[in-house]
C-alpha cells in the first residue's frame, strides 16, 4: 500500500498521469520529480492525504509518506525501521523487474540499504530467490489472477528487456543531444575565431550570417539593426552563401509600433509579417524572395535580429544548443557597436584637440604679431631716417670715388641698408597689413613674375657650384585665381628665395595644378637641398627663428611674410620635409568666381 498515491493520481488524472509515466520512462528521471513538475504534487503527498482522510494506522501513514527516502534522511519516527524494510523490499522488486510503478529502474542496492538500516543483508538472496513464487501465492490468496512463478519470471525477464531498450534509447538520445551540443560549441568557437579581429558592425554582421549558413543551411538572410538615436532600421542583405549584398536605411511609417519590440521577439521562428508587417512588405525585404522569419539577437544596443527563411526547429541545433550561439552573436554585435561608438568618440576628441591646438597656435601667432607690430612701429620711426641718410650718402660717395674696390664697398653698404629697410617694411606688414585688391589672375603669369623676383633678390655665392636653378611647370590650362596679384607674387617669391638659399640645393621646381572639387589651385615649391627637422618645421613661420636644422635657409621674415600675405588673400601655406630630403611648400589659392574670370590677368598683378 505504500504506492497508493500512484493509484490515486492514475484514477483522478489518467491522461495527465499517463504523460507523466511516459516522460519518466523516456528521460530516466524520478517519477516523483516529474509528478511535481507536471501535476504539482507527487504520489507521496497524494498518498499521505488519502491516509489522513481514511485514518490509516500511523505506521502505514509513515510508510506511504516517507518511503523512498534514504535512511539518513528519514526523520526520527517510531516506524523508521519499518520504512527501511519497505525500501529494501522495493529495491529487491526493482532489481528483479517484478512489476512496475513508473520508476525508471532499481531504487538502490538492496544489500547496501539493508546494512544502512541495521538489517541482516544475508537474508536478501534467499528472499529474492523465493519472491516470484511468493508473489504467485499471494495473488492467488487475494483472488487475483493466478500467475505461476514461471510466468512471473518470464514477465520479469521481459520487463528487464524493456528496461534495457529504454536505457539504450535514452543513451542514443543523449549521444545525439551531446553531438548537437558539441557542434553548437564548435560553431561558437568558429564564430569567435572569425569575428575576433572584427571591430565594425558590418564585418561582424557578415560573420553572423556565415555562421547562420553553417548552422541552418543556405537560404535568404538579412540583418536588421536599430541603433540608439535612430528611428529607422538598418537592413543589411546577404546572399545564400552569406556574401554581403547591400545595406540600406528603412524608415518606418508614422503609425508603426516601435520596431525594437519586433527585433526582440523571443520566438525564434516568429514570422516577420506578424511582428513588423511594414518591414516585411518593404521592397528590400520582398526582394529576398521568400517570407522571412525573425531570430532576435537581443534587445540591447543595438537592437538587432537575423531575418531568415529557414525552419530552425528542423535544423541540427535544438533550442537549448541554439541559445548560446545566438547569445555569442548578440555579444559580438554589441561589442562591435560599442567599439564603433568609442572610435567615433575618439575621433571627435581628436578633432576637438586639433581645433584646440589650432586655436592655441592662432593665439600664439597673434601674440607674436602684436609684439612685432609694436617693434615695427617703433623701429620704423627710429631707423627710417638714418637708413635714408646712409643710402643717400652711398650714392654721393659712389659718384666721387673711382676705385673699383671702393665702389664694391659702397654697394655692400647700400645693399645692407636696403635689407634693413626691407625688414622694417616687412615688420610694418604685420603691424599694419595693406588692403587687398583681388582680381582674376592667371596662375602661370603670376608664378613667372614671382620666379623672376626671387632670382633678382638672390645673391649667389660665387664659391657655390653649381648655382641653383628654378624650373617652372604649370599643368595645362589652369583656371583663374582670385587674388591681389602683387601680394601673391611677393609671397611666392619669398618661398622660392628660401629654396635658392638652401645649402646643397641644385633645383627648385615650382609646379601648379587645379583642385576643382575644393575650388582651389595648389602651387608646390620643391627644392632638393637640406631638409628641416621637426623643430625647424614647427617654427618655420616664426619670425627670426634660428636653428641649425634650417639647412642654410634664411632666419628672417621670409616665410612669415609669405604666410601673412597669403592669409590676406584667403590662401594657405604648409611645409613638409625630412632631414636631407629637401622641403616641399604647398600653397593653396582660391579660384576666381565664374562671373569674374574674364577680367584680364595683368590687372591682377
Amino acid at each position: 500500500r505504500h504506492g497508493i498515491g500512484i493509484l490515486a493520481l492514475d484514477y483522478a488524472l489518467p491522461k495527465t498521469f499517463g504523460r507523466v509515466l511516459q516522460i519518466a520512462s523516456r528521460s530516466g528521471r524520478d517519477l516523483a520529480e516529474v509528478e511535481r513538475t507536471v501535476i504539482g504534487v507527487d504520489h507521496h503527498a497524494a498518498g499521505r492525504r488519502l491516509a489522513e482522510r481514511w485514518g490509516l494506522p500511523k505506521a502505514l501513514y509513515d510508510v506511504i509518506w516517507l518511503q523512498g527516502l534514504a535512511f539518513d534522511s528519514l526523520p526520527d519516527v517510531p516506524h523508521k525501521r519499518t520504512i527501511s524494510i519497505v525500501n529494501v523490499a522495493v529495491a529487491i522488486a526493482r532489481l528483479l523487474h517484478l512489476g512496475w510503478a513508473g520508476d525508471p529502474g532499481a531504487k538502490g542496492d538492496p544489500v547496501a540499504l539493508a546494512m544502512q538500516a541495521g538489517l541482516d543483508p544475508k537474508v536478501i538472496p534467499s528472499v529474492a530467490s523465493r519472491l516470484h513464487e511468493a508473489v504467485s501465492e499471494r495473488s492467488a490468496t487475494i483472488g487475483m489472477d493466478e500467475p505461476t512463478s514461471e510466468s512471473l519470471l518470464l514477465g520479469s525477464i521481459a520487463q528487464a528487456n524493456r528496461e534495457l531498450d529504454r536505457i539504450r534509447s535514452r543513451i542514443t538520445e543523449r549521444e545525439a543531444d551531446t553531438e548537437r551540443h558539441a557542434w553548437a560549441l564548435s560553431a561558437v568557437a568558429a564564430f569567435q575565431q572569425a569575428a575576433a579581429a572584427k571591430r565594425a558592425v558590418p564585418d561582424v554582421a557578415a560573420e553572423i550570417v556565415r555562421s547562420s549558413v553553417s548552422a541552418f543551411g543556405a537560404g535568404c538572410y538579412a540583418l536588421a539593426l536599430r541603433r540608439k538615436g535612430q528611428t529607422g532600421v538598418e537592413l543589411r542583405r546577404f546572399g545564400p552563401d552569406g556574401r554581403s549584398l547591400d545595406a540600406k536605411m528603412i524608415e518606418p511609417p508614422k503609425d508603426a509600433p516601435d520596431v525594437a519590440q519586433a527585433l526582440s521577439a523571443r520566438d525564434h521562428n516568429a514570422r516577420l509579417a506578424e511582428l513588423a508587417p511594414w518591414l516585411a512588405e518593404h521592397p528590400e525585404c520582398k526582394a529576398l524572395g521568400k517570407p522571412l522569419k525573425i531570430l532576435s539577437l537581443g534587445d540591447g544596443e543595438p537592437a538587432a535580429a537575423l531575418l531568415h527563411d529557414r525552419d530552425l526547429d528542423a535544423s541540427r541545433l535544438p533550442r537549448a544548443a541554439l541559445r548560446p550561439l545566438v547569445q555569442t552573436w548578440a555579444s559580438a554585435l554589441a561589442f562591435a557597436a560599442e567599439a564603433e561608438q568609442a572610435q567615433r568618440t575618439s575621433q571627435r576628441a581628436a578633432e576637438a584637440e586639433r581645433r584646440l591646438l589650432e586655436g592655441q597656435e592662432r593665439i600664439r601667432e597673434a601674440e607674436n604679431l602684436r609684439r612685432l607690430a609694436e617693434l615695427a612701429t617703433g623701429a620704423a620711426e627710429e631707423m627710417s631716417k638714418p637708413l635714408a641718410v646712409i643710402s643717400g650718402r652711398c650714392d654721393l660717395l659712389s659718384e666721387q670715388m673711382e676705385k673699383q674696390r671702393d665702389q664694391r664697398s659702397l654697394e655692400a653698404i647700400r645693399l645692407a641698408a636696403e635689407r634693413v629697410g626691407g625688414l622694417l617694411n616687412a615688420l610694418k606688414l604685420f603691424a599694419d597689413p595693406p588692403p587687398t585688391n583681388p582680381l582674376s589672375a592667371d596662375v602661370g603669369w603670376l608664378l613667372g613674375r614671382a620666379v623672376r623676383e626671387a632670382r633678382r633678390k638672390f645673391h649667389a655665392d660665387p664659391r657655390r657650384y653649381p648655382q641653383p636653378k628654378v624650373r617652372l611647370v604649370v599643368d595645362g590650362e589652369l583656371p583663374k585665381i582670385w587674388v591681389d596679384g602683387e601680394q601673391v607674387i611677393e609671397a611666392v617669391a619669398e618661398v622660392v628665395l628660401n629654396g635658392l638659399e638652401s645649402e646643397k640645393s641644385e633645383t627648385i621646381e615650382v609646379r601648379a595644378y587645379a583642385v576643382p572639387q575644393d575650388n582651389r589651385v595648389v602651387v608646390l615649391v620643391m627644392d632638393d637641398g637640406e631638409g628641416m627637422d621637426s623643430e625647424a618645421l614647427e617654427h618655420a613661420f616664426d619670425p627670426f627663428f634660428a636653428s641649425a636644422a634650417r639647412g642654410g635657409r634664411r632666419q628672417g621674415l621670409g616665410l612669415a611674410k609669405s604666410r601673412r600675405l597669403l592669409g590676406l588673400n584667403a590662401g594657405d601655406i604648409a611645409l613638409r620635409s625630412k632631414g636631407g630630403e629637401g622641403v616641399i611648400v604647398a600653397i593653396s589659392l582660391p579660384l576666381a568666381p565664374m562671373e569674374k574670370v574674364e577680367q584680364p590677368a595683368e590687372k591682377a598683378a
